[in-house]
């Protein structure tokens, strides 16, 4: 089965100038020696975007954060409405009026992440503003939290009159360690696929997860089984047809999508919920997103449990507040069963990005900006997932210048991953996993012979 999975990770810098990357400490780097992708910093820059409704009919990768939307609202919160910029008529810039549009449009609440995790400032740059706001940096998320962008604003040589700043930093570790695995990524995760009228050799990642069928049972297996929670499970078609199920019977959007599901690895932050999703084939990242957050909130696996529960209830005759009080302290979650299989690939994405089509454009609104022109546009990323957990670290600046049976939960295709806060209506971090553009090659020893069939 397939399942699409979204992770978003933004920061936000509105410059000029090409940012310059560091590698900060990740408290979870995964364990031994890890080959980095093979693919240029350019494929992960190309990957940021700000629009939500980009395509995914093709077979790529996207990474959109909320950074970007919670620095430019807080910039309009700051001088008395709602930002915008002077609109462009000319067909050969629409893409600067798509990206001003995704800027304005995309409304995120900063309320929607926890408000220990996030940082966002703006008005007139001065250096008490950017001393204010490196304290608040440092007293969120310590002295190793790195602000290339922040740097950046306050390195360049154009000077800047207005600016507004948003970072985000969540980390999301697991308490029990996966196993590590390694996995294949593309049609039906077999290594061997068709291309070009040929057979060509898939390369071979590293990932982390369950086997039960290869895996001996244990204490740390199970704890980390445990943390693979089943929000959305649809079994593919041909299941459908084996059992018996007809398209009008209840599972019926499995019989249009191969896959469908969606779990949620379940990390010691509590309030955080990391989320992978198998979506079939979305149209864009907006419809990807709200696939995935409609199952997420009306779950599909919680509500079989509650009935089995109730049926058991009725069965030895307890009171109401009897039943009520065991309702309340049950674990309703799906989890893996003994026969499931859960298999994700280590995701790395390093991400810097400018927008030089938003630069030079005057405000619009509210009044207190017309007097203003945008003088720096970008965004940075930094994200990973691996058998340790979840880490996200992002910034967003801007400048402005005055003037059924065993089931598989494999992620070795496209698929989305998020990050969303407890209650909120939309995720605060997502990306979509549609070719290899962030997976980590596992050494060539792991590789298969082109003239043999690996055995996984």
């Amino acid at each position: 089965m397939r399942l699409a999975g979204i992770v978003t990770v933004l920061g936000v810098l509105i410059g000029c100038q090409p940012s310059h990357r560091t590698k900060a400490a990740d408290p979870l780097q995964p364990e031994g020696q890890r080959a980095a992708t093979t693919r240029p910093a350019s494929a992960h820059d190309e990957a940021i975007t700000l629009d939500l409704d980009v395509s995914l009919d093709a077979r790529q990768s996207v990474v959109w954060c909320a950074t970007a939307q919670i620095a430019w609202a807080e910039l309009g919160q700051r001088f008395g409405g709602a930002a915008s910029l002077d609109p462009i008529h000319s067909n050969a810039l629409r893409d600067a009026a798509d990206d001003a549009t995704s800027l304005a449009m995309n409304q995120f609440p900063r309320e929607w992440v926890d408000q220990r995790k996030i940082v966002a400032e703006a008005g007139e740059f001065t250096q008490p503003w950017l001393s204010e706001v490196r304290a608040m940096v440092r007293e969120k998320f310590g002295d190793d939290f790195e602000t290339p962008l922040l740097d950046q604003l306050e390195a360049s040589e154009t000077p800047t009159d207005i600016a507004t700043y948003s970072a985000l930093h969540v980390l999301a570790p697991f308490k029990h360690v996966f196993p590590t695995r390694e996995t294949t990524f593309g049609v039906g995760g077999d290594p061997n696929h068709a291309s070009n009228g040929g057979m060509e050799t898939s390369p071979i990642y590293h990932g982390f997860g369950i086997r039960r069928t290869s895996s001996p049972e244990g204490p740390e297996l199970a704890l980390a089984a445990a943390q693979v929670i089943i929000h959305w499970y649809t079994p593919p078609k041909r299941l459908l047809e084996v059992i018996g199920m007809s398209e009008g019977e209840p599972m019926e959007d499995a019989a249009a999508d191969e896959v469908g599901y969606l779990v949620e690895l379940k990390s010691t932050t509590s309030r955080e919920h990391l989320l992978l999703a198998r979506l079939g084939e979305p149209k864009s990242l907006r419809a990807a997103i709200a696939n995935a957050m409609r199952r997420f909130r009306n779950p599909n696996t919680r509500s079989v449990n509650q009935a089995n529960v109730l049926e058991q209830i009725s069965r030895e005759g307890r009171s109401i507040e009897e039943s009520i009080a065991l309702m309340q302290n049950l674990d309703l979650a799906d989890r893996l069963g003994p026969f499931d299989e859960f298999l994700a690939p280590l995701l790395t994405i390093d991400a810097v990005r400018q927008y030089p089509s938003l630069l030079g454009r005057d405000f619009r609104s509210p009044e207190a900006l017309r007097r203003y022109r945008l003088a720096m546009a970008g965004q940075s990323i930094r994200f990973s997932l691996n058998e340790k957990g979840a880490s996200l670290e992002s910034e967003a600046a801007l400048g402005g210048l005055f003037g059924g049976g065993t089931r598989i939960f494999d992620f070795s295709n496209p698929f989305l991953v998020m990050l969303v806060h407890d209650d909120a209506p939309w995720p605060y971090f997502a990306a979509w996993v549609g070719d290899d553009t962030f997976l980590m090659l596992a050494p060539p020893e792991k590789q298969p012979d082109a003239t043999e069939d690996p055995d996984l």
